[in-house]
């Protein structure tokens, strides 16, 4: 294949039809009582007037502020009014979608793009087991919608260093149209709030801009700042008032610390290999771990960041950028912020698995 962008939109087209093919079962699914009966139960969401606009703002049901996700199950509901095969199918295109823009942001974050590459890093995770929960059951529409925009926010900001001679108007709109597609991921689901974060990993690697105007990197991000603040405060008092919050007297700081390095290699180890997928993952009770067990997964996450520390003041600094958007997209779902009984689940590595993506892409490119 060639080494250039030209040939993402076919390349596109091709991660959108397998992603459809390998989920087209998913289609004939049906609402699960497993929160999808949130859907059944609500009839606020059903509708596109004004009070039932009032109704997607000012709700915050089982802990989650989503209004936008509201809105999508809305607009289904216009189409196909309860049939689930409708609400599958948006779930199945979100992903596809999020798919390819995901092929486009590997495309975009290298010098010398390899489309034959990104394909294949695509659909190790558009394919890949761990995204059945987030594409086939309807409550996950948060996952994908969320997603789609964050990819968005991200990509609208690399255009606008896309030529140096693009007048400042087009500069402007792409920054505008990522702060709005952020803006539209954290009304999805509160994860986004990671997005400051990684569009500053974006900064120091690939984009080099920290030794430049450092000052001016760190204002660019007010906007993405005060959006991810907003989004924090909503959910934790969504959580709060819906008691789905545990507090450190629920879970200490160290069972937090162990289950934060846990997910860390959890999520890695099911990528590679992904036997024994469950929906619901027993829990081992920490207090019965000795002191070495509850801090070994967190001193494998410090000897790995050294590592790639290591390499980064070699002069390789792709594995320290990929690895530290690997633990930003996972730190909200890590179980350093807990909510409900639910600490480990396939969902939950969505968009960590995108940073996946992004080493193996990075990795084939930098082969001999």
């Amino acid at each position: 294949m060639k080494n250039i962008t030209n040939s993402s939109w076919p390349v596109g087209l091709l991660i959108i039809l397998f992603t459809i093919l390998v989920f087209s079962p998913s289609l004939g699914g049906e609402f699960l009582n497993w929160d999808d009966n949130l859907i059944l139960e609500n009839y606020g969401w059903r509708g596109l007037a004004g009070q039932n606009i009032h109704w997607w703002f000012t709700r915050v049901i089982g802990g989650d502020y989503k209004p936008l996700v509201w809105a999508s199950f809305a607009i289904d509901h216009t189409f196909w009014g309860l049939n689930p095969a409708g609400y599958h199918l948006e779930n199945l295109l979100l992903h596809s979608a999020t798919a390819f823009l995901l092929c486009l942001l590997l495309l975009k974050t290298t010098a010398t793009p390899r489309i034959d590459y990104a394909l294949f890093a695509v659909l190790i995770f558009a394919l890949h087991p761990l995204r059945v929960e987030s594409v086939a059951w309807i409550t996950a529409r948060k996952d994908v919608l969320s997603a789609f925009f964050y990819l968005l926010a991200i990509l609208f900001y690399l255009r606008r260093f896309k030529s140096p001679s693009d007048k400042r108007s087009v500069v402007g709109i792409n920054y505008s149209l990522s702060v709005l597609a952020a803006f539209l991921a954290a009304l999805s689901k509160a994860t986004a709030v990671t997005i400051p974060m990684v569009l500053l990993l974006i900064d120091f690697f690939p984009l080099r801009r920290f030794g430049k105007r450092p000052g001016r990197v760190l204002l660019e991000k007010v906007p993405y700042l005060i959006i991810a603040l907003s989004v924090t405060a909503g959910a934790l008092a969504g959580q709060v008032k819906s008691r789905v919050l545990l507090s450190l007297g629920d879970v200490g700081i160290v069972d937090r610390l162990y289950l934060a390095g846990q997910s860390c290699f959890f999520y890695l180890l099911k990528t590679v290999d992904p036997s024994g997928l469950q929906p619901i993952y027993p829990r081992v009770p920490i207090s019965l771990l000795s002191f070495g067990m509850k801090y070994f997964p967190l001193a494998g996450v410090l000897v790995l960041t050294g590592f790639f520390l290591y390499l980064w003041r070699k002069g390789c600094s792709w594995p320290l950028f990929c690895w530290l958007v690997y633990l930003v997209m996972l730190l909200p779902v890590s179980g350093l912020f807990l909510t409900g009984k639910v600490f480990l689940a396939d969902r939950f590595s969505y968009l960590p698995a995108m940073a996946i993506s992004l080493a193996l892409y990075y990795g084939f490119i930098r082969l001999p």
